[in-house]
């Protein structure tokens, strides 16, 4: 079936025609020049580029490039996806790209919009309504952002759409969400004999293990080991008793510090060993670890242990449901393109562009 719409002369001005990654579908802001008086040659330029733009823009989505069932997929929409693709891709800034890179970008672009519109014509037939009270916020808040009408307008310029189209996309967006939520991530279901066995494939190989983790505060002496220090340490410790083990009552006299401090065993082998035999809130006595002399009290003491079903359910659900999701991702589209019957024309488009281009260059 020919597309309906498919005119004669397919140009889209060399603008458009020479490269459908630029970003010539979404003119820059600053495009878009309103000066009062007289404009200089410059912005004459920027303005007469600006229509053009929004005039190329204008024709590309008469093209239709796809059908799928009643609904159309344009040319515009194509390239701007293709935009979106090449944005990801390269975050950095693209380079510029051999054809049959471009040539995969947008079948890669073709390919997704195909699948989105697929899921939109589910949600309509489910009756999915997006109210338009939920639209409509999403405009006031990007108004808001953008400083109000004058800055929204400038913001759909800069996006080559209407207010319409922007309205028609918000709820296409939310219609996915919903219907994807329904149809995809809803229908997926873990077994629990499942999740059983891969707890205990996952506790065998080790991959459950949870690390040690002993917090202490840590009253270090200033200095070394010596017996004066030591003294220090036992007065210090006994003063910590008499205000029931809170070091925050002694007075910092530049001797000592008192600190939140992780034990690991390769780091403070004395103090790890003896915290390993200790309570939470304990105090230790007067404990020398490699020439330090130290005074501390248990915060946590979790030591290395594997982890239960019940701590390591989320973990292990969303392994299995990563897999899960991937299969019904897999079987739901099949079933929307038996539902959906669709049309591909961009060939067609293509091959008028370059027939059109050759014309031109006669």
């Amino acid at each position: 079936m020919k597309p309906n719409r498919l005119a004669s002369t397919l140009l889209l001005g060399t603008f458009l025609f020479a490269s459908p990654l630029l970003a010539a579908l979404s003119p820059p802001a600053d495009t878009a020049v309103h000066v009062a008086g007289k404009q200089t040659a410059e912005s004459q330029r920027d303005a007469a580029a600006f229509q053009a733009q929004k005039k190329s823009a204008e024709f590309s989505k008469k093209l239709i490039v796809a059908r799928v069932g009643e609904a159309e997929i344009n040319y515009f929409d194509l390239v701007r996806k293709m935009n979106e693709i090449v944005s990801r891709k390269f975050p950095q800034g693209a380079p510029e790209l051999p054809a049959k890179t471009t040539t995969a970008i947008k079948h890669e672009a073709l390919d997704r919009l195909v699948l989105d519109q697929l899921m939109v014509n589910e949600a309509i037939r489910q009756n999915i309504v997006i109210p338009e009270a939920d639209v409509q916020d999403v405009i006031d808040k990007l108004k808001k952002g953008y400083g109000g009408m004058e800055g929204y307008q400038g913001y759909l310029d800069e996006k080559g759409i209407t207010d319409q189209e922007l309205r028609s996309a918000i709820t296409r967006s939310r219609m996915l969400q919903a219907i994807t939520k329904q149809e995809w991530y809803g229908k997926v279901k873990v077994d629990p004999a499942d999740l059983q066995k891969i707890y205990d494939q996952y506790k065998a190989e080790g991959k459950l293990r949870k690390i040690e983790k002993y917090v202490v505060q840590d009253l270090l002496i200033l200095g070394d080991a010596s017996e004066e220090n030591r003294q220090k340490a036992e007065d210090l410790l006994a003063e910590i008793k008499k205000n029931n083990n809170d070091m925050g009552k002694l007075v910092l006299d530049g001797t000592f510090i008192v600190r939140r401090l992780h034990i690991l065993q390769k780091s403070y082998p004395a103090m790890h060993e003896a915290i390993a035999k200790m309570q939470v809130n304990q105090l230790s006595s007067v404990i020398e670890d490699r020439g330090k002399l130290h005074i501390f009290k248990v915060v946590e003491l979790d030591p290395a242990r594997d982890l239960t079903m019940e701590e390591a359910d989320g973990f292990l659900t969303n392994r299995l449901q990563l897999k899960a999701q991937e299969e019904r991702q897999a079987v739901w589209h099949d079933e929307l393109r038996q539902r959906y019957a669709v049309e591909i024309f961009l060939d067609e488009v293509e091959k008028g562009f370059a027939k059109k281009s050759a014309n031109n260059l006669q």
